[in-house]
């Protein structure tokens, strides 16, 4: 939930240590207490995009922009996901992933395995969508929140 900034745990897991004073921290306190970094949200959009599960996924974007982020930079955020999965999904396992693609060796783990449900053709065809709804919101085509939605839908719809 906190991205590796030690800063932000430390002041978490106090605010949880006093919440629980003494007692066990359970899974649901974090989830109740603990605001997700926007990174993790997106992460836990694509999983419920690659499992097809619309709820939680409407649940997610509904969450993302609940936070005042912008439709335009969810639409960025989530179009980078999907290409670092592209990249995973057509790039053999070497050392030099995560320097290429900027990221930590973890963050290409997990994009490797979130790519694995996928065929390199339909995250290609994801990367495609993205790509046009970008191109739709900046020419002025349609709002930043609809190319957002549109796209997530039109994700979920293909099989």
């Amino acid at each position: 939930y906190c991205d590796s900034f030690m800063t932000r745990i430390s002041t978490e897991t106090e605010k949880l240590a006093l919440y629980r004073l003494g007692g066990v921290i359970t899974t649901d306190d974090v989830k109740e207490l603990v605001k997700p970094e926007a990174d993790f949200k997106i992460y836990e959009l694509s999983e419920a995009v690659a499992n097809k599960q619309n709820v939680k996924a409407a649940k997610v974007l509904s969450s993302l922009l609940a936070d005042k982020l912008a439709p335009s930079s969810i639409l960025g955020m989530i179009y980078s996901h999907f290409r670092r999965l592209l990249y995973c999904s057509v790039t053999p396992n070497g050392e030099n992933t995560a320097f290429l693609l900027g990221v930590k060796d973890y963050a290409v783990k997990k994009a490797t395995e979130q790519a694995a449900k996928y065929t390199p053709k339909r995250l290609m065809k994801i990367c495609d969508c993205f790509h046009r709804a970008d191109f739709d919101f900046k020419s002025g085509k349609i709002s930043d929140l609809a190319a957002l939605e549109t796209t997530v839908m039109e994700i979920l719809s293909e099989g």
